[in-house]
């Protein structure tokens, strides 16, 4: 079976081969193309994953500011667990400290987008820019 059909069928064989390749240096035997893929995801995928537990993180915090008398204990777990999560991804991609600005502007978005859904308050009811600094969302 050639390397693109074994990437194809076997995800968890083709990435073993390719490790082995990349560790003795077979450069000519490496299935590039895939291999550039798959790079490119890892790092698209923990954006995305980073991305979402901040909007999760911001929700709530919204949500505890503009109903404060519906507050509840999962909220606060939600916002405990969403940070444990981001830095979890923090510590694991060091160069997002550096695209964090770019982050935390769509996490707000959506994370108003999300509160506004769950309220039932307008969605004009949030501040246009977010009123709490990363340190203070990612609770550092």
């Amino acid at each position: 079976m050639d390397v693109i059909a074994q990437y194809d069928k076997v995800f968890c064989e083709w990435s073993s081969s390719q490790a082995f390749l990349l560790r003795n240096k077979e450069i000519e035997q490496l299935d590039f193309e895939n291999l550039i893929e798959e790079i490119e995801s890892l790092g698209a995928s923990d954006q995305r994953a980073f991305t979402s537990y901040l909007a999760r993180i911001l929700q709530h915090l919204l949500k505890v500011k503009y109903q404060p008398n519906k507050k509840t204990k999962s909220w606060d777990r939600s916002i405990k667990l969403y940070r444990s999560q981001s830095m979890r991804i923090l510590k694991k991609n060091p160069s997002f400290k550096n695209m964090i600005p770019e982050f935390f502007s769509d996490a707000y978005q959506m994370g108003c987008l999300e509160a506004a859904k769950e309220t039932g308050l307008d969605i004009e009811t949030f501040p246009e820019e977010c009123e709490w600094t990363i340190e203070e969302v990612l609770g550092e």
